[in-house]
């Protein structure tokens, strides 16, 4: 939980929160117990399972079965891709000619609350933009990077670096805010208000990186 918390802190210092906090993005993820921490932190978004995950899962749960069959990767994405509800459960009656055991445990994972999360005639009917992605394998090996790399010095470095710039972004704002009522001609008050949007004034403790 540690982990995935301050992955998302990181990306919120690093100004993703316009990005990943919205109603247009999403979040694909495993069932790892730390992933609600960084769902948290961007809650505005949408939630989906990683593809790839859930193939790993359909193999173990068919694997305990007495002469279960084997499945592939492309009898799997064959029915996640399904783009309809008949087209689902069409593919899906197919596949339980061929593998009945593969087929049962995707009925039932599309019958359940997680469902909605894994299948894309699920994401199309609730206008999920996920424009084709349906793994979080990217994002998975960044954040694998970024815990390994944050205890050496180069990242130590960095990041020190980046609490320094958010600091005095903190300290100029802040005199800024505190002189903009000052005597002013009206000439430099207009070109003040004209490049210094009045938002940034309104400081507050969040802008400081880091803290």
């Amino acid at each position: 939980m540690w982990n995935c918390s301050y992955f998302a802190t990181k990306c919120s210092e690093a100004g993703l929160d316009q990005y990943l906090n919205n109603e247009d993005s999403v979040i694909f993820s495993d069932r790892d117990k730390g992933v609600p921490a960084f769902h948290n932190q961007f809650s505005k978004c949408h939630s989906c399972r990683c593809f790839f995950h859930i193939i790993k899962n359909t193999r173990l749960a068919i694997r305990k079965q007495k002469h279960a069959k084997k499945i592939t990767d492309g009898q799997l994405w064959y029915i996640q891709k399904s783009s309809t509800r008949e087209m689902f459960f069409s593919r899906l009656k197919e596949l339980s000619g061929e593998n009945f055991a593969a087929a049962n445990y995707l009925y039932e994972l599309n019958e359940s609350k997680e469902g909605e999360q894994v299948f894309q005639y699920k994401w199309l009917e609730k206008g999920v933009p996920v424009h084709g992605h349906s793994t979080s394998n990217a994002q998975e090996s960044m954040n694998g990077v970024l815990k390994r790399a944050r205890n050496h010095a180069p990242y130590r470095f960095n990041n020190k670096v980046l609490e320094w710039i958010g600091q005095k972004i903190y300290e100029r704002s802040k005199i800024a805010s505190e002189c903009i009522d000052c005597a002013l001609t009206p000439y430099c008050k207009g070109l003040w208000e004209e490049q210094v949007p009045i938002e940034w004034l309104d400081v507050r403790d969040s802008w400081v990186l880091g803290s």
